[in-house]
Order: structure tokens, then sequence, then C-alpha cells
């Protein structure tokens, strides 16, 4: 299991979880190549700052290269902005989404300098894929946050999600199957031995089948 080195100080307006849901492998993966390979090629003691940028939250995880244990998380911080809202029914990021969204990067920009992150980099999903003025928030999040996202497409972030877990289990001579939930889209990964067999991007995420089939207080059992 992770060695956590979380320090109590806090950030206003930002939750932390009890664990990281995005493995240390994750944000170095994001770092570099989206790849199960052996971490020894990594330099000693590299502070990195990776920040998903997802439909429904955005995550910080802040991790430090160890040549012995691979990775410490330094931090981990996610906020629940619901990016994506609007994207699946309208086309577009809403403005309070997007507000919500710039002011958490804001935050989670001078977390990372507080960590003397030596890079930070943030990768965007299906949200930032699908929706039509994308272009405008991203040029809102390099002016207002100094943060520049690289949008990924569905392929290399269900590698991104392999290369996680193949970090933080060892999956030696095991056939697995990952699945990546997220709020736009899901990410099934099926492998061997640590390697990628065979990758199925699906277009069902949470925020994207709350807004098709949004569900009342008064729906009744036909229309569920």
């Amino acid at each position: 299991d992770w060695a956590y080195a979380v320090r109590s100080r806090r950030h206003p307006g930002l939750a932390r979880p009890k664990r990281s849901i995005v493995a240390a492998g994750s944000a170095v993966a994001a770092d570099g190549q989206a790849s199960a390979e052996p971490i020894g090629w990594l330099p000693r003691h590299r502070r990195i700052a990776a920040i998903d940028v997802g439909t429904n939250s955005i995550r910080l995880t802040v991790a430090e290269t160890d040549p012995d244990t691979g990775f410490l998380i330094i931090d981990d911080i996610k906020e629940t902005t619901r990016l994506g809202t609007g994207v699946f029914t309208e086309g577009r990021l809403q403005p309070g989404a997007m507000e919500r969204s710039l002011a958490a990067l804001e935050t989670m920009r001078h977390v990372a300098e507080g960590h003397h992150a030596d890079r930070i980099r943030a990768i965007g999903t299906s949200a930032l894929r699908e929706a039509r003025n994308a272009e405008e928030f991203l040029d809102a999040v390099r002016r207002r946050a100094g943060v520049y996202i690289d949008v990924i497409d569905a392929r290399q972030e269900a590698r991104l999600a392999f290369s996680s877990v193949a970090n933080a289990f060892d999956l030696t001579g095991l056939k697995v199957a990952v699945a990546d939930i997220g709020g736009g889209s899901t990410e099934l990964v099926l492998g061997a031995d640590g390697v990628v067999d065979a990758v199925y991007p699906l277009p069902l995420g949470a925020v994207r089948m709350t807004e098709r089939f949004p569900v009342t207080d008064d729906a009744d059992a036909a229309y569920l």
C-alpha cells in the first residue's frame, strides 16, 4: 500500500479525501507517458503536481518520486465543481460551472507552488473534449490561474487509469479489468501482466447520465 504524508495545512473551499483516488502512478504518468513501465527511470526526489480536470470534480495530487517506494503523496485535494453541467444536453460549459472551476484551479496552483512542485501538469477529460466553448474556458484558465490544460482523448485517459492501478498494485501474472467511471465517460481497460491489451471508451458517466435521464421525487415505477 502507499505511504501518505499529507500535511495538516487546510485550504479553504477544498476538500481532502480520506484516501487518494488518483494513485501516485497517475500523477507521474500525467507528467510523462501513459504507460505501466517500471518507474526506475524517474529522477530522485522530483516533486510533481498533477491536476485532473474532470467533468464532475477537479483533483490535485502533489507527489514526490522516491527510488525505493516509487511515489510519496505530499498532498491530495479535490473540489466538486461539476464543470460538465449542461455539456451533454446543451453542448456548452455553463458560466457558473466555469467560474467555480476557475476558482478551484487558482487555489490549486497556489497549493502546488506552496509545495515547491518542480512541474505542474493539468489534463482535461470528457467535458472539455465535447464542449463547443471549451477553448474559452482553457484560455481563461491560462490567464487567471496560469495553468495550461492538456485535453486528452478517451484512450489516453484509459491508459492513464491503467497506469495508476499498475503502479499501485502488483499485477504480475494477473489478467485484470480496470474501469474508470467518471462524470462524462467510462473507460474500460483489459490487461495482462501489467500490459494493456484492449481499451474500450464508453460515453457513460455520472453527470452525463443524470442529465440525460433526470429522476425527480415524483418519478413513478414506469419511468424508472
